[in-house]
């Protein structure tokens, strides 16, 4: 027959009876002496992050700027960047043939084509931004060759199929695509969405050997593609085996600091778009990063797509951005200062590749009637 147990064993009291299970009771005691404030320290630290967290959730709705990511400092850059090593470059430079070393070929590099380039247009469902790549459409989309590839990447709150994004996409000679990024809701900034094009470019392309320049363009860029094409062999050239970014320079500094290859048109080669997308899968704190710009708003440069692409690139290989003069023209003044090479305005700049901030469809008409006549590039705007 079973023994009783004794009130010590069937309940816990803070006195004890002096019974056989008392030495038990005293280990039970013990534990929870020595646990329960460990406990409640935990709780209170939960509460404290949760609140923090709760505060920066608050502040990134007042402020867009302000990353809903974790604040985790950056790592310091592997890369030596000084007055002599520069995260930018100007194309045809000496800084350029010190930071790319020019290698002997047996053979001159031949030229790219268009059959080369994928051209890569972020966008997503809206009225004004609908009427605008249609003018595209209309104007230069249709008088580029075929081979030419152009991936129109929108957002998974656009539902609108293939035929209902890109009405003429089979009425022109480039086979146009459309992808369907699962970044939503973040504007111009576009960061995620951009990642993401990249993404489907690199698994695209990656294993087809013809497919060797990436051009990013924003909607509202406006291309001279004659022009375009020319520098893409310079820099290829001048950068041949090496990675390169290419675009108009912007920097946190004047001419110095993190710079960058502003949005609206930068280019990459292939060995450019593997190191950053590789980049990225193997250091996914690298979205965590913080990279903050004072002026007028104080900001967090790496949630704008443009600043963290050159930024995951510099990361990645070590090597500057280009700068080319005629990139990402401002077609119109704006409030924000570029803090790159000096470059001028649309109406006075006497170099032309690709023009910024073309924000109406008549924009794009003005455009054609400026630089083309009975359908060629007028000589004077040839690079």
């Amino acid at each position: 027959m079973k023994e009783k147990p004794s009130s010590c064993m069937r309940t816990l009291r803070v006195k004890c009876c002096y019974e056989p299970c008392s030495k038990t009771k005293l280990l039970a005691l013990l534990l929870v002496v020595l646990i329960v404030p460990y406990l409640i320290i935990f709780h209170y630290l939960e509460e404290t992050n949760e609140h923090k967290m709760d505060q920066a959730i608050a502040l990134s709705h007042r402020n867009n700027y302000q990353s809903q990511l974790s604040a985790t400092p950056p790592k310091k850059s592997g890369c030596k960047w000084s007055k002599e090593n520069r995260q930018f470059v100007t194309l045809d430079s000496p800084e350029l043939l010190r930071a790319y070393p020019k290698e002997r070929l047996n053979t001159p590099l031949p030229n790219y084509s268009w059959s080369n380039v994928v051209i890569i247009i972020i966008t997503f469902n809206d009225e004004a931004e609908n009427k605008l790549i249609q003018k595209h459409f209309d104007s230069w989309i249709h008088r580029m060759p075929e081979g030419l590839d152009i991936l129109f990447i929108t957002d998974t709150s656009d539902r609108r199929n293939y035929t209902e994004a890109l009405p003429d996409a089979n009425k022109v000679p480039p086979s146009i695509y459309l992808g369907h990024s699962p970044a939503t809701d973040e504007g111009v900034l576009a960061r995620r969405k951009t990642v993401d094009a990249l993404r489907f470019a690199h698994e695209m392309y990656k294993d087809e050997k013809g497919k060797e320049i990436f051009l990013k363009l924003d909607p509202d860029t406006f291309i001279i593609p004659k022009n375009l094409l020319t520098v893409v062999n310079k820099v290829h050239k001048a950068t041949y085996p090496l990675p390169f970014d290419f675009g108009r320079v912007d920097c946190t500094l004047f001419r110095k600091g993190d710079c960058f290859s502003l949005g609206a048109s930068y280019g990459l080669n292939k060995k450019g778009l593997v190191a950053i997308v590789k980049y990225i899968d193997e250091h996914p704190e690298v979205f965590d990063h913080v990279v903050m710009k004072k002026g007028k708003i104080v900001k967090n440069r790496m949630i704008s797509e443009d600043f963290f692409t050159s930024h995951v690139f510099h990361q990645a290989t070590c090597l500057p951005t280009i700068h080319v003069s005629g990139m990402s023209i401002r077609l119109k003044a704006r409030d924000y200062e570029i803090r790159g090479p000096v470059e001028a305005e649309w109406d006075k700049t006497k170099n032309h590749i690709t023009i910024h901030l073309v924000k109406e469809p008549v924009d794009v008409d003005m455009l054609n009637q400026f630089y083309y006549e009975d359908g060629r590039l007028k000589k004077q705007y040839r690079v």
